[in-house]
């Protein structure tokens, strides 16, 4: 068979329409190992041929000039169930193929990703032996890119050493596996687009460091990441849906493949997603997407990472029926900025803060991490950092005397805390705002601190946030500063929630709310000072109670909630509960910080 596998040009016997030359040789193999004892695969893998059957299918694939008479579509999907046997029965012995760089296993596997895209173009598969990608009777048994996208998965579902890994994922780079998955993601039907997303989200969170920027780059130079207009999305759609209306038997003409193709090119993320949500079965590729994007987003530094969806999309998916979808999209949102700090956008926060009230677990745990990043861009003159004058008077967000003060804001924004991840980092600096003066002035004069709960509907109609009037929910923010005070009794419930994750990234977000424009007094309406400093000395989890302190020592830094700490003995309940802790430095900090004789 080797001999006869290497003497291919020199065969002079045409095979039958819609054969290739060695469909037949393939065929009988596979049912020789999948009919045989054990023993016999494992000879086989030992053999040479093995090795020089992955080099023969690649030299046949060779880009720019792939020999279907060599091997048909139906050849290649045996030589790919012929793999996938093999891989499954013995997968360590299959892993150096994928781990070697300079064999030639991942060189075909790679060529093989795109051989249904050859198909398409060529259109060299007789039309009743192969089908079309474009084809609604495809399926992931019979597509060659879904097929090849089993065997690259392979590595992941094994338990392997790190360097083994480490080789596969060099392997996997050096034939642009990431940039072809994305090709895929372009070309394939709908229904076969869950793997590809799945691998390519791995592969992200593999190797972050090599992955994401290819990814990204690829995506870029076909405009992946293009917002795509609600008018747009409906013909994409439409077409979308049109590829499976074709008949099993027509044929591809000329005009089919152009047609075909020219889907690809008006093929973005945002038009993907809006196809997906259209079917109950493409919800799981839906949320593989948001993923995708969410994990390039969470590893992009320079330049932030764009919101690939219109916030109104985005709008309609976070009020998704499906838990997976909801939780991926603030996911998503959590790791970006918002697309512009105009009205979409605040409303697009609003409707974020609402999912913090949200049922499912996954998605609170979500909703909360992201409010707390977007409060954390929001300045202490209230306005979101990086937003230019321009920008700001077309808000109307932000009065004469903040615009007339917007070096000192700028200033300030510089020099806040930020809390990410349960850490305080202090930038130095504090801001007072007279609201917040006018407000602790109050409570010291023996006003009670306002219950945990909802505001009553004044109050929420003052922060921003719907309230009801006549059994209907009426009311949205103005800026994002009134917003951000109208976070605050959304999300101080989250800190007796039975989530441990929540509770700690609630406590952060509070932390990023206390050094925001206004949400100071916001928190001292609602009790927060106090409510913090009890999940500090209190919790039951460690990574809570670190969580807590380092938003005591972001809200420490204003000097009207330092003066609340104080007046709630916070310095010596923290000194009791230190005594009984491991040593922190940032709580003997917090406790010099809050004793009544220091200074402000």
């Amino acid at each position: 068979m080797e001999q006869a596998l290497a003497s291919a040009a020199e065969l002079s016997l045409s095979p039958p329409a819609g054969w290739g030359l060695f469909d037949g040789l393939l065929t009988l193999l596979y049912q020789a190992l999948s009919e045989g004892d054990g023993s016999t695969a494992s000879q086989f893998m030992d053999s040479a041929l093995w090795r020089f059957l992955w080099l023969r299918v690649g030299v046949a694939l060779e880009e720019g000039r792939p020999h279907w008479d060599c091997f048909s579509h139906n050849g290649l999907q045996v030589f790919l169930s012929l793999a996938l046997f093999l891989f499954t029965r013995e997968p360590y012995r299959c892993l150096p193929l994928l781990a070697n760089h300079n064999a030639d296993c991942v060189l075909t596997l790679a060529r093989l990703l795109t051989a249904d895209c050859f198909l398409l173009k060529d259109g060299a598969c007789n039309e009743s032996t192969a089908r079309s990608p474009s084809d609604s009777s495809s399926s992931s048994s019979s597509s060659l890119s879904v097929m090849t996208c089993h065997l690259l998965c392979f590595p992941f579902a094994l338990d392997i050493t790190e360097d083994t890994v480490d080789e596969i994922l060099q392997s996997y780079h050096s034939c642009d596996i990431v940039p072809r998955l994305l090709q895929l993601c372009l070309l394939l039907p709908l229904p076969l687009l869950e793997l590809p997303l799945a691998l390519l989200c791995r592969l992200l969170l593999s190797d972050p460091q090599y992955s994401i920027p290819r990814f990204i780059a690829e995506a870029e130079s076909c405009s992946f990441f293009s917002l795509t207009t609600a008018s747009e999305e409906a013909k994409i759609h439409k077409r979308d849906n049109n590829e499976g209306s074709q008949k099993k038997n027509s044929k591809l003409t000329n005009t089919d493949d152009s047609r075909s193709l020219s889907q690809s090119e008006n093929r973005t993320a945002s038009s993907l997603l809006a196809s997906f949500l259209q079917s109950e079965s493409l919800f799981s590729s839906a949320v593989e997407l948001i993923s995708l994007l969410s994990h390039a987003a969470r590893c992009s530094v320079s330049p932030p990472f764009p919101l690939c969806f219109d916030p109104a999309l985005v709008r309609l998916v976070l009020n998704h029926p499906d838990d997976r979808i909801r939780a991926a999209t603030c996911g998503l949102l959590g790791n970006v900025r918002p697309p512009n700090y105009d009205r979409p956008s605040l409303l697009l926060f609003q409707d974020l803060i609402g999912k913090l009230r949200d049922q499912s677990m996954q998605v609170r745990r979500a909703a909360c991490r992201a409010v707390g990043n977007w409060v954390g861009l929001i300045g202490p003159n209230g306005v979101p950092r990086g937003v230019d004058k321009e920008e700001r008077a077309k808000e109307g967000g932000v009065s004469n005397a903040n615009k007339e003060n917007e070096k000192a804001g700028s200033r300030g924004a510089r020099t806040r805390g930020t809390i990410q991840g349960g850490e305080a980092k202090r930038k130095g600096g504090r801001d007072v705002t007279p609201k917040m003066e006018e407000s602790v002035g109050k409570k010291n004069k023996g006003a009670g601190f306002q219950k945990i709960g909802i505001l009553p509907s004044n109050k929420m109609k003052e922060a921003g946030l719907p309230y009801k009037e006549d059994g209907k929910e009426v009311g949205h923010a103005q800026n994002w500063e009134e917003l951000t005070q109208g976070a605050v009794p959304v999300l101080l419930p989250l800190l007796t929630d039975s989530d441990p994750v929540i509770r700690q990234r609630c406590c952060s977000a509070l932390g990023n709310v206390g050094v925001s424009g206004g949400g100071g007094a916001s928190l001292l309406q609602c009790d927060g000072p106090r409510l913090l400093l009890e999940r500090a000395c209190t919790d039951s989890r460690h990574a809570v109670r670190q969580a807590a302190i380092s938003a005591l020592r972001a809200l420490s830094q204003q000097e009207a909630l330092r003066q609340v700490l104080v007046s709630l003995d916070a310095s010596e309940k923290l000194r009791t509960v230190s005594q009984h802790a491991p040593r922190q430095r940032h709580c003997h900090w917090l406790i010099s910080k809050l004793r009544p004789t220091a200074s402000a």
